[in-house]
């Protein structure tokens, strides 16, 4: 099953990246990690069992493997933060234990690890393209391939704050610091519209209402250079992309209103406090009402039927 490869694959990563050697137990979990990872595909094992094996033997990582455990290590960090998807709660008293206990959510721990491998899998074939990249120009990737899947305010402030001190106090212990509650009281700034309706998804092979231009990543504003391009079976940039969204007619009224035209980007605020950077691309069907619906290619939206409160045109994000 793609799900349980995905979530097996990204709480793989994440135990290679908190690996110690000096550690207790160090030499069991090493041995637990590669049978882990021996349920995987035999294209993804290497992915875990390389990066682990040379940290054991601590063997400096060679000129194009450094960029990517500083990826690795980053998406980690934010993982363990909770931006992918918080599955600690809050301590509790156990009776049975006599003591305050974290329990993990099994389903929000599997959902997080599998933004966590997608994200890491993406991150890989951008590396290998761009073997000349600079941190900064893969911290940018990063936050794009993360749109849509993660809160986007939150990473993109713990990257910066990475960014401007190699301090791990800016990156707390997760087993004694969770990730910060959104503030459900605060108001609505002056830069953001009020809005109402709810997220929706679209686009995925399943997808019951999917259309035959959805199938081929052509939205109502691909143009006819992208139409052309999707039809040669080739990439361009005003074809859909991961996170991209499509709307009803009376959500079109609102952003057009706004000065939002097709193309630009907007940040959607929804009742829990998360956010969303989009790029506006396509339209739902007249006959629908209220509907962000996002453009979701694997089907896996945390966000599907969440309220949405506000939005806000905003520059398009660095690449």
């Amino acid at each position: 099953d793609p799900d349980v490869q995905w979530s097996i694959y990204g709480d793989a990563l994440a135990r290679v990246n908190r690996w110690n050697k000096e550690a207790s137990g160090a030499e069991r979990e090493y041995f637990e990690i590669h049978k882990q990872a021996g349920l995987l595909p035999e294209n993804l094992r290497g992915e875990i069992t390389e990066p682990l094996s040379r940290k054991r033997s601590a063997k400096p990582p060679g000129p194009d493997k450094v960029l990517d455990d500083y990826v690795s290590d980053r998406l980690t960090r934010l993982y363990d933060r909770g931006v992918f998807g918080a599955f600690e709660t809050p301590e509790a008293y156990n009776p049975r234990t006599g003591k305050f206990e974290k329990a993990i959510d099994p389903a929000r721990q599997d959902s997080a690890n599998r933004v966590l491998a997608k994200t890491k899998r993406a991150m890989n074939r951008w590396l290998s393209e761009n073997p000349r990249a600079s941190e900064d120009m893969a911290d940018a990737q990063m936050q794009r391939f993360m749109a849509g899947r993660v809160d986007d305010e939150q990473a993109a402030e713990l990257l910066e704050q990475f960014n401007n001190s190699a301090s791990s106090a800016l990156f707390p212990d997760p087993s004694t610091t969770g990730p910060t509650p959104p503030d459900l009281s605060a108001p609505v700034s002056a830069a953001e519209k009020q809005t109402t309706g709810k997220v929706t998804k679209f686009g995925w092979a399943e997808d019951p209402h999917l259309d035959s231009n959805s199938a081929k990543r052509i939205a109502a504003f691909s143009g006819q250079d992208g139409e052309t391009a999707a039809k040669k079976g080739e990439d361009h940039p005003n074809l859909l992309k991961s996170g991209d969204l499509a709307v009803s007619p009376d959500i079109e009224s609102e952003l057009r209103s706004e000065g939002v035209e097709p193309g630009d980007f907007i940040r959607v605020k929804l009742a829990d406090g998360t956010t969303r950077v989009t790029r506006w691309m396509d339209r739902t069907s007249d006959k629908l009402t209220g509907r962000w619906d996002f453009y979701t290619p694997d089907g896996n939206d945390p966000h599907d039927g969440a309220a949405v409160i506000s939005f806000s045109k905003i520059p398009a994000p660095k690449q």
